[in-house]
């Protein structure tokens, strides 16, 4: 944080306040509150550096809709909802616009967006967002990627809550297909998500399944498994 304080002060110096170079520090002053949680700071920075890129870049710039997106994170750890709906669908719109569908940061507004519906329970309107930024994901990144991995994970926990058992356990299929290649997950997380399939295989009455990844997620550690294992022996 000092870093980047001092990096703020010698740039509103020798650039000025309205410069790009001074709107990234104040972003990245504002990323650090982020990570600190002191949401009003990172708020009080992400506005600055956002009124900045509007004045030099304008309001329909690529990096303009960066500084949306990061005021969008803000207002949703911030417990203010609408404000954040507005700012991630303007990054979205501004992404599609200068970008087009297929590119990392439009996946990365559709993310975002399919977050703040799940922390509002809309878990119908995530699963939806979800999928649009994991097609894009699919087209530009790797097969064997751990932003890959981290996506299926990600729509296979939101599938989940929603109902949607079949869809979860494809995505978590996935995971593990993708991790058989590169292990890009930790064996307590791969654990959890061969529990998971276990109890997904279970509600669809499916006991092939359930005794396979019942037996995975033993072998792999996790603490239940274990436990249910030795209590049907």
């Amino acid at each position: 944080l000092d870093y980047y304080l001092k990096s703020l002060t010698i740039r509103r110096e020798r650039l000025g306040e309205w410069h790009t170079d001074t709107a990234a520090c104040y972003n990245n002053i504002g990323n650090v509150y982020l990570r600190l949680k002191e949401f009003e700071k990172a708020l009080e920075n992400h506005e600055k550096s956002v009124e900045i890129l509007q004045h030099v870049l304008g309001h329909q710039h690529y990096e303009t809709a960066v500084g949306y997106d990061n005021l969008g994170i803000t207002y949703r750890l911030l417990n203010i909802y609408d404000k954040a709906l507005t700012f991630h669908s303007k990054a979205l719109e501004i992404a599609l616009m200068t970008n087009g569908t297929y590119h990392p940061f439009t996946a990365a507004c559709y993310n975002n967006i399919a977050t703040l519906y799940s922390c509002i329970g809309k878990n119908e309107e995530a699963l939806k967002t979800l999928s649009e930024s994991l097609k894009i994901k699919e087209r530009v990144l790797p097969r064997i990627h751990p932003d890959m991995a981290l996506a299926y994970y990600n729509f296979g926990v939101l599938a989940q809550k929603s109902g949607k058992y079949t869809e979860a356990i494809s995505a978590f299929g996935n995971v593990e297909e993708i991790c058989s290649h590169k292990k890009f997950l930790q064996d307590n997380q791969l654990a959890q998500i061969y529990w998971i399939t276990s109890q997904l295989y279970a509600r669809q009455s499916d006991v092939d399944g359930y005794k396979k990844y019942l037996h995975m997620a033993a072998i792999s550690g996790h603490p239940k498994a274990v436990e249910l294992l030795e209590k049907l022996k």
